[in-house]
């Protein structure tokens, strides 16, 4: 039978920290007791043996909410009865959510363009929802010379973790014709007005 004793629990070390979703996340162990041929033994965040896990390296993959937590460690070895301590190490989950934006969308026909704010740290410009790479420069550009619409989208990062993204739309368009009035008008004392057509 394997007996407990007083041994230092093993250090787990967490990469990366925090866990953005989707990740792989490895956490390490390393223990300052010498065991011949030492043997991990993993318990996972609901203090449940992990099967098939016996190396010093945890590696979880496609991480997400459901994963996070205190994640255990012992270490044995097969000349010995005795085991460690459980070591253990949080693994934290972030999953930013998508920014918001603020000012103008909608410009007039050669009116000078400037991207809107976005209200959120490290903005990424993409063309699609998903997928694809970042454009390069990071501020996108609109042309307002012609009339249409480009749709654009764009995430934020927060300690190393993506978003999803924001979907942004810029139109331009003639300005309307300037109204036709029908002046003078004219009103006798006390009569009701009526509006200009």
């Amino acid at each position: 039978n394997i007996k407990f004793s007083p041994l230092n629990p093993p250090v787990l070390t967490v990469n990366p920290t925090p866990a953005c979703f989707g990740s792989t996340v490895i956490i390490s162990a390393k223990s300052s007791t010498y065991f011949e041929n030492p043997v991990y033994t993993w318990y996972d965040q609901n203090g449940n043996v992990i099967a098939g896990q016996t190396d010093d390296t945890l590696i979880i993959p496609s991480f997400d909410a459901s994963k996070a937590g205190q994640y255990c460690a012992t270490v044995t070895g097969s000349n010995t009865t005795f085991i460690t301590d459980k070591g253990c190490a949080d693994v934290i989950f972030l999953s930013p959510p998508a920014p918001k934006f603020e000012g103008k969308v909608n410009y007039c026909l050669n009116e000078p363009f400037q991207p809107v704010p976005i209200l959120g740290p490290d903005p990424k410009w993409y063309y699609t929802e998903t997928g694809g790479s970042p454009i390069t420069p990071a501020a996108v550009n609109f042309n307002t010379t012609t009339a249409h619409k480009d749709t654009f989208w764009v995430s934020q990062t927060i300690s190393g973790c993506e978003s999803p993204r924001t979907m942004v739309v810029y139109s331009a368009a003639p300005k309307p014709n300037v109204p036709v009035v029908t002046t003078p008008t004219f009103y006798c004392e006390n009569a009701a007005s009526f509006p200009v057509n």
